[in-house]
């Protein structure tokens, strides 16, 4: 008798299964800020040329419209690297819908929300054109008291206007109106105002001190911005999760 394999007892060759391809993950390009000028000392007796330091930033600064909510406001903001990325208050753009870019030659640029930080009130903001403002370097050291600023914004909705003091102290935690309650303010005795939130607290060498963020509306000329260091930190982290 001729017995028959049934064919459930047959062999099949075996086939290895698939392999998935490798998940590459998303990586965020780096910002390339660009780097601050070394510092140059003021001769004894000297003032300050606030004149050639408006000049050099001045273009890189933006008056923000903003409509949010219904209503309209204002702010300003600044490039902060070449690929179209800025800086500015985040209470400026919260809730907003459309937000404008109105740069010192007078274009204007759609702009969209990269990113806000709460606790800082920074936000990060990207524009898109050819031949884009240059950006102005965030400084990489700490505000000394004493030291002259000049501050460049749109208060109560004159674009592009400067104001000049001083550092008045740093370390300040009176002006934290946040929950979260971030507390090392720069205090500075130039004139910030609404509208200037957002805006550029320039130091002599050019590079961005603070970033124009409160005021005391009870006081005379105590003003508060938020450190560049700390802007550095959260620009990279803001550009790391949009990615």
């Amino acid at each position: 008798m001729v017995r028959v394999r049934p064919e459930a007892d047959s062999v099949s060759p075996r086939v290895a299964p698939p392999v998935a391809p490798p998940v590459v993950p998303h990586v965020a390009p780096p910002l390339n800020l660009p780097s601050p000028r070394p510092r140059a000392a003021l001769p004894p007796g000297a003032l300050p040329d606030f004149a050639t330091l408006y000049a050099a930033a001045a273009p890189s600064v933006v008056a923000l419209e903003v409509r949010a909510r219904g209503t309209d406001r204002q702010g300003t903001g600044f490039f902060i690297n070449s690929g179209g990325l800025l800086l500015t208050s985040a209470h400026v753009v919260e809730d907003a819908t459309t937000i404008i870019a109105v740069t010192h030659a007078g274009r204007l640029l759609p702009a969209t929300v990269v990113g806000t930080d709460r606790s800082s009130d920074l936000a990060l903001l990207a524009v898109e054109g050819d031949d884009l403002p240059p950006p102005i370097p965030l400084a990489t050291r700490d505000a000394l008291v004493g030291e002259w600023v000049l501050v460049i914004g749109t208060p109560l909705g004159l674009a592009f206007s400067a104001t000049r003091g001083i550092v008045s102290a740093t370390g300040r935690s009176q002006a934290v109106w946040n929950p979260a309650g971030y507390a090392d303010f720069i205090q500075t005795d130039a004139a910030i105002n609404r509208g200037n939130s957002g805006g550029p607290l320039l130091g002599l060498d050019g590079a961005v001190l603070g970033i124009a963020a409160a005021i005391d509306p009870e006081a005379d000329r105590i003003s508060f911005a938020v450190p560049a260091t700390m802007a550095r930190v959260v620009a990279q982290q803001l550009n790391e999760e949009r990615w």
